[in-house]
């Protein structure tokens, strides 16, 4: 009873963690627009792009420092040491973004926020590799294998990176899955951070008043949610393990790179019942596949002495991708259209299909295979579908037996 209580506890933080994350990234397409409204009345009650870009991206900047600095650091300290520290962050930040003055300028106001909303990202930055690297340690130590492991400092476990990815397998494992999330971030927070822009362009979300449009918007925003966002994340939580983890990623970023095409093809004679369509299919496509993987696999392909710090690496190449969408997204758009946007980003999915045929596949395989370094070279392959447990554990002790491994001697887990 104890045990159960105390992982209902781990998923409740994790959980609170990552729906901060989700509620901070997605909100702001809509706050935006309010902040026009409110503090650029004469500007037409629009703010300027740029300095709505630097609003939405605040966040991101933030997350690139935080997941890097909190991955390492929980490395070489203990997860447990610095856990909680970043929902610490994340508060006291939040809550300078709520209590913003109202007797700001224009430059004041969008300094304020880009400077609070950054430091904000710092925490829930922090949150991804902490919250990832203990759910998984967690569960290996309660139904897998319980792994004895030894917390070093700082110096100890930039060594053990170094080592580990000097393997060019190693270190061509963490170039794909941070590709991966930095393409798929692009497209992702692409729509997301400007949502009420894209249903402003397939003609849904405009109104006669301010309260009307931002109304429009808010509805607008509801059924895109409910039809494609939040299902997708019901129905993904069950397909890891069903087709295995690059499957999924694989299957589901190409299906979103045809939607993407398909809509931009028929963005211009389309309508707005059917655009609406097309976008809530792409966004449960895009969130079933993609975007339950990019998390996964950073924390399964990774053994514990670096598992944070590769997490933190990938996460924050994601977020480069979310800043650069953020800052080009309304450029780019007032050059081509938004149906060039939705082309350039099916694009960007085809090559995220690309990338992801380099990441080992995980299915079967437990956090104790890897820590001895049996990934990859056991058989793990996205073609194997007659794979069982039994089976990728077997070749596992005949691996081990060997001394044979994806980590030479000079890389297996070892005491201080």
């Amino acid at each position: 009873m104890g045990r159960f209580v105390d992982d209902l506890k781990s998923l409740f933080i994790a959980g609170v963690g990552l729906f901060g994350d989700g509620f901070h990234n997605i909100s702001i397409g809509l706050v935006v627009p309010i902040i026009g409204y409110l503090y650029f009345e004469d500007k037409g009650g629009k703010a300027p792009t740029v300095s709505g870009d630097a609003i939405k991206a605040g966040l991101s900047l933030g997350m690139i420092v935080g997941q890097l600095l909190f991955g390492v650091f929980s490395d070489a300290l203990g997860r447990h040491k610095i856990y909680s520290k970043e929902l610490i962050i994340t508060i006291v930040a939040t809550l300078m973004v709520v209590v913003a003055p109202t007797n700001l300028g224009h430059d004041g106001i969008v300094a304020w926020l880009t400077v609070f909303r950054i430091v904000t990202g710092v925490g829930i930055g922090g949150d991804y590799p902490l919250t990832s690297s203990i759910s998984a340690e967690r569960q290996s130590a309660s139904s897998r294998a319980k792994l004895v492991l030894t917390l070093r400092g700082l110096p100890g476990q930039l060594k053990d990176f170094r080592e580990y990815f000097s393997d060019f397998k190693h270190a061509r494992t963490l170039f794909a899955v941070s590709a991966a999330w930095f393409l798929f971030d692009i497209a992702y927070y692409g729509i997301n951070l400007n949502q009420s822009i894209v249903l402003r362009e397939i003609g849904y979300g405009a109104g006669s008043t301010p309260f009307e449009t931002l109304w429009n918007t808010a509805v607008g925003n509801i059924i895109i949610v409910l039809a494609g966002y939040l299902p997708a994340f019901y129905v993904g939580i069950f397909l890891p393990d069903l087709m295995g983890r690059v499957r999924q990623q694989l299957v589901f970023g190409a299906l979103a790179a045809v939607l993407y095409a398909i809509w931009a093809g028929v963005s211009d004679n389309t309508s707005t019942g059917g655009l609406m369509t097309i976008f809530a299919i792409s966004q449960f496509v895009l969130n079933v596949g993609p975007n339950c993987t990019r998390f996964l696999l950073p924390v399964e392909v990774f053994p514990t002495r670096v598992r944070a710090t590769a997490h933190g690496i990938a996460a924050a190449s994601g977020k480069a991708g979310a800043v650069i969408t953020a800052f080009a997204f309304g450029s780019i758009r007032d050059r081509i259209g938004i149906s060039g946007v939705l082309g350039l980003f099916s694009g960007i999915m085809a090559l995220l299909v690309l990338v992801t045929l380099w990441i080992p596949e995980t299915r079967n395989v437990s956090i104790a295979q890897i820590e001895k370094g049996l990934l990859g070279e056991a058989g793990n392959s996205i073609f194997d579908e007659s794979r069982s447990d039994e089976t990728a554990i077997s070749s596992a002790d005949s691996v081990q037996k060997s001394g044979k491994g994806i980590h030479d001697s000079n890389t297996e887990v070892h005491g201080a």
